[in-house]
């Protein structure tokens, strides 16, 4: 009885969610467009942060390789 249950249960649910989407109209060509323009808005953002992120790790990379490496710092000549 039980699993009689489950599958009727489940496909409720499944009738339910299906009515929903179809009542869900259509989008227009210009909110379409807008959704596009703010997609592309939202992976240009998530872009120009992972880079200054990597241009960072990059930064700090290099000032500890520095720091490990002290051969490798050029002597300042004196001025004169």
């Amino acid at each position: 009885m039980s699993r009689f249950f489950k599958q009727y249960a489940v496909s409720i649910c499944i009738n339910i969610v299906m009515k929903i989407s179809e009542i869900e109209t259509p989008k227009t060509p210009e909110q379409a467009r807008l959704n596009q323009l703010k997609a592309a808005s939202d992976r240009a953002k998530n872009a120009v942060k992972q880079e200054r992120q990597k241009q960072k790790i990059q930064s700090a990379q290099k000032t500890l390789q520095t720091l490990r490496n002290p051969t490798a710092i050029k002597p300042i000549k004196p001025v004169g």
